[in-house]
């Protein structure tokens, strides 16, 4: 925009210089009512040209605010809402999945926390995608995929599927193998996961855990080929907040082998 200024500066001067050569031969009276005029023409140029600039900063200020939002992590759990369809049986029907679905976390995951002093990010194969695990107790049973914390107060569970009668039976055996009870599961939305920009599902929910604590719950269906996944984790309500995050971004960061 100075160049813009600039530029119109230099164009007000040479219109006042062409103005006092076309009228040197004239009257005095004459010659600067011409440069009074031509003046003034310089300071509203100038003060166009200000005003320009003015509005231009306006709107890249304004651009600039609404992408820096845009790209601010969204917390799916932020809302504090449990309601939803109540079952205990989740649906892996992937046909609402769709490629231009906005991203799990808002576009701006960050990368997968760094393993403890002297460990080392590993990624985890689940079918055609692979899991990224930072730290986390890592076992797996009859095809899935078990992460635990640190402090033991989450867990992610993930495994592959291809039909999805064989999604349902994962499913149930998940569900079968955490005991889950009273659970509340709100209807999935479809989202992008990772930097591949996989399209799935993501739904959360709560319920009580064996132990009669309570829990907030998500899962995740990718769809994927040959493969899908499927994925699903928890963190108890008292203190679990922290490691439920991570969970989170271990799943926004799942990719494509």
């Amino acid at each position: 925009m100075k160049r813009s200024t600039g530029r119109a500066l230099s164009c007000a001067a040479l219109v006042l210089a062409i103005a006092a050569a076309a009228c040197g031969d004239k009257g005095k009276g004459e010659g600067s009512a011409s440069a009074s005029a031509t003046t003034k023409a310089t300071t509203t140029t100038t003060a166009s040209a200000a005003t320009t600039e003015k509005a231009a900063t306006s709107a890249s200020a304004a651009t600039t605010a609404k992408a820096a939002d845009s790209a601010k992590p969204v917390d799916p759990f932020a809302d504090g809402d449990n309601s939803g369809e109540e079952s205990g049986v989740l649906s892996v029907d992937l046909s609402a999945a769709k490629d231009d679905a906005p991203p799990l976390g808002g576009g701006a995951a960050p990368a997968p926390p760094p393993p403890p002093k002297g460990g080392k990010l590993e990624w985890l194969g689940a079918g055609s995608l692979a899991v990224p695990n930072p730290g986390w107790k890592a076992s797996s049973k009859d095809g899935m995929g078990l992460l635990l914390p640190p402090d033991n107060k989450a867990f992610l569970m993930f495994t592959s599927f291809k039909a999805q009668q064989e999604g349902l039976k994962k499913v149930d055996a998940f569900t079968a193998q955490m005991k889950l009870k009273e659970m509340k599961w709100k209807k999935p939305k479809p989202v992008t996961i990772g930097p591949n920009k996989v399209p799935g599902l993501f739904g959360r929910g709560h319920g009580k855990l064996q132990d009669g604590k309570g829990a907030k719950m998500f899962y995740v269906l990718i769809k994927n080929s040959p493969e899908n996944l499927l994925a699903m984790g928890g963190a108890d309500d008292d203190g679990g907040d922290t490691s439920l995050k991570v969970a989170l971004n271990i799943i926004d960061n799942i990719k494509k082998k």
